[in-house]
């Protein structure tokens, strides 16, 4: 999410939120949630360009044992 901490989620989501820095600050907050099913925000994403969902593109990497 980002710049959108207004945005109502559903219970149970935490969200890391991190400060944007740089130079022209166009990101002043980022909002961070990993969800095992997206289905309950689906909708609100559709309806708030602040909120957007990414889905992984390779496996997880676990540390070697």
């Amino acid at each position: 999410m980002r710049d959108a901490r207004d945005v109502k989620l559903p219970a149970r989501i935490e969200v890391a939120w991190l400060r944007g820095v740089g130079l022209d600050r166009t990101l002043t907050e980022c909002g961070l949630a990993v969800l095992h099913d997206p289905a309950p925000i689906l909708d609100l994403a559709r309806r708030d360009p602040r909120v957007r969902l990414y889905r992984p593109i390779s496996e997880k990497i676990r540390a070697s044992s």
